[in-house]
């Protein structure tokens, strides 16, 4: 028997259905975390580390006007 870990989803949600959300692997002990706001109207986006994704913690509301973007570095636990 194996014992393992296992994920599935989206490591981070947010509560803005129109925003689009990236989660990458940048280099050992280190993630990259980027909010996009595609529509033409500005919004405030919280977002979060989902239940059960345990590599790191992440909790951040941000205003994302029309088009823009926000990136994130964020360390490993």
């Amino acid at each position: 028997m194996v014992d393992n870990d296992l994920f599935i989803g989206h490591p981070v949600t947010c509560d803005q259905k129109d925003a689009r959300i990236l989660v990458s692997w940048v280099a050992p002990g280190q993630w990259f975390v980027e909010a996009h706001n595609p529509s033409d109207q500005p919004f405030t986006a919280r977002l979060q580390t989902s239940p059960g994704w345990t590599a790191f913690d992440f909790n951040e509301s941000v205003a994302l006007p029309a088009g823009s973007s926000k990136f994130w570095r964020v360390k490993a636990k």
